[in-house]
């Protein structure tokens, strides 16, 4: 006696029973819905024809969920690596404003920032970045609610953002050793202060240009439609690298400009 016809049979699930032997109770196929669309295309795949084997159950979950169980196994330790790597970065920070702030207050012929830095340029920068940080929020929330055009759109402008932040900042560099700040000179005070400036500063531009670049490949990807199916996670890593940068930066800037 064959049992399971209609929906049953139509997900590859039978139950066969001889005469005078015990019927052979097999799982709810209409169970396997909640497992998701691939789950449901692999059984109903496995239901064609007339000889199909009962499916068990960890094949289709073999089937449908490996490639997906691969990917959430990966994801906490890309997270892992980024936060490993911020952390180090900022330790990294950390020694050279602390190194700054010895030298500083060690000199007693350290210039006043205000007098030989432009404030006003530099806090255009700082606004500017800051001003980024939001666009990459947004970018990412696009990313995330599959809204690709606003994604690019808002990719694009962060990445706008961090050139012209580039640009700003060689423009000041250029001006300030035009006027005799050099990396062992300076005609304001201590030596030091334009070995510290440019040092820290030269650090900081030196992972905008990483984020711009690293930025700049996905918005590529996107522009051409090859964005990778985990996207948004991989986007919402390099949000996190762009936020630490601007974070740092509004440092710098109380730190080196201001105080």
């Amino acid at each position: 006696l064959a049992l399971g016809v209609g929906p049953v049979e139509r997900y590859g699930v039978r139950a066969l029973a001889d005469v005078g032997q015990d019927v052979q109770v097999l799982e709810d196929p209409f169970e396997h819905r909640a497992r998701g669309l691939e789950l449901d295309d692999c059984l109903q795949h496995a239901g064609d024809g007339e000889e199909q084997p009962v499916l068990q159950r960890g094949e289709c979950d073999d089937r449908a969920g490996g490639d997906r169980a691969a990917t959430v196994d990966q994801e906490p330790g890309r997270y892992r690596q980024g936060r490993v790597f911020l952390a180090g970065d900022a330790m990294s920070f950390g020694a050279l404003l602390a190194g700054y702030g010895v030298l500083r207050y060690s000199s007693v012929d350290w210039p006043v920032p205000a007098s030989v830095l432009g404030i006003n340029l530099t806090a255009f920068m700082t606004f500017l970045l800051i001003v980024s940080s939001v666009t990459m929020v947004y970018s990412l929330a696009s990313i995330q609610h599959g809204d690709h055009l606003w994604f690019k759109i808002f990719l694009a402008l962060t990445v706008l953002s961090g050139v012209i932040f580039l640009s700003l900042q060689a423009y000041e560099w250029t001006h300030l050793i035009h006027e005799g700040l050099g990396f062992t000179a300076n005609k304001w005070g201590a030596s030091l202060f334009g070995t510290t400036f440019f040092a820290i500063t030269g650090f900081h531009g030196a992972h905008v240009t990483g984020g711009v670049i690293y930025l700049s490949c996905y918005l590529i990807q996107g522009l051409r439609g090859r964005l990778p199916r985990d996207a948004a996670n991989h986007i919402e890593i390099a949000a996190l690298y762009w936020h630490f940068v601007d974070l740092v930066w509004i440092l710098v800037f109380t730190f080196v400009y201001l105080l």
